[in-house]
């Protein structure tokens, strides 16, 4: 359903899942998702007062955003790595703890398997 949805390669994928828990501080560097990546969804987890301010930034080349994803609770951000996929997350205040979970289909050049759910596709 993924595959056709937004038409990424995901045959021979290995699923990855990160648990991210974000403070007040945290921010990330404007970067594209490296070749391995094959599919990128970033789950909102977070809940209580800003939260919804806390999603993910969509960004120019050079570092400026241009749209946030929501960050409310159970909203998602979904697409398919590439040179133009630039994001981020601009410095802001995190009141609380920013929780999101990042799910990534990866191909056979993924390097920490030990990252992987169920090990290397086979």
């Amino acid at each position: 359903a993924l595959q056709a949805l937004c038409g990424a390669r995901l045959a021979g994928t290995a699923l990855r899942l990160e648990l991210c828990l974000d403070t007040d501080g945290f921010w990330l560097a404007p970067h594209t998702d490296i070749g391995a990546k094959r599919l990128t969804l970033l789950v909102s987890l977070s809940m209580g007062p800003g939260a919804g301010g806390w999603g993910t930034d969509l960004m120019t080349a050079d570092g400026r955003a241009v749209a946030r994803a929501s960050g409310a609770f159970n909203s998602g951000l979904l697409f398919v790595p590439g040179p133009q996929t630039w994001h981020g997350f601009v410095r802001r205040p995190i009141h609380g703890v920013r929780r999101s979970l990042i799910v990534n289909f990866v191909g056979a050049d993924w390097r920490a398997v030990e990252e992987l759910a169920f090990g290397p596709a086979a």
